[in-house]
């Protein structure tokens, strides 16, 4: 137990430096992205990974698809952008239900699409779930809301890179 702890407690201390220079990277009006040739699943796995013990303790299954190309993009704004969004799935997705994430590829694109049977958004709650400091009423209401600013910072990150964050209820 004591090496498994270990071992958890050095991804998630890799995961806090990254997010803490991902995110500088929004604060600094003058940083660019630092695309590299990378696969985005692999970005990805660490988010996983790391926050695989949140789906255990709710029952929940979660199914990343085989992605095997390298693609041009900033591999730390892509794993910290995925640490908020799976971490979003793993609070919110259905007890005891599953997360899929898929990708497609097309010539000059990756798509990565995050589907699950999750909390009900209330009419005009999807187009602000975005904002720094939203929390739907089915997530207050289920005392599983945070403070709003994880997919903020997810979407800000996204469109750092040039990419695109939205979803579809």
């Amino acid at each position: 137990q004591a090496a498994d702890l270990i071992a958890h407690l050095a991804k998630y201390n890799l995961n806090i430096k990254t997010e803490i220079s991902a995110v500088s990277k929004l604060n600094n009006p003058g940083s660019r992205p630092n695309y590299g040739s990378n696969n985005p699943r692999d970005a990805i796995m660490t988010s996983v990974y790391t926050l695989y013990p949140m789906f255990r303790k709710r029952s929940v299954t979660i199914n990343v698809g085989e992605f095997r190309d390298k693609f041009e993009i900033d591999y730390e704004a892509l794993q910290v952008a995925s640490f908020y969004l799976i971490e979003n799935a793993a609070k919110y997705s259905e007890k005891g239900g599953i997360v899929n994430i898929t990708f497609e590829r097309t010539q000059h694109e990756v798509q990565i699409i995050f589907s699950m049977k999750s909390l009900f958004l209330e009419e005009g709650e999807a187009e602000h779930i975005f904002e720094e400091g939203f929390q739907g009423s089915q997530a207050v209401e289920t005392q599983r809301s945070g403070k709003g600013i994880g997919l903020y910072r997810a979407k800000r990150l996204i469109n750092f890179i040039e990419g695109d964050l939205k979803v579809e209820p």
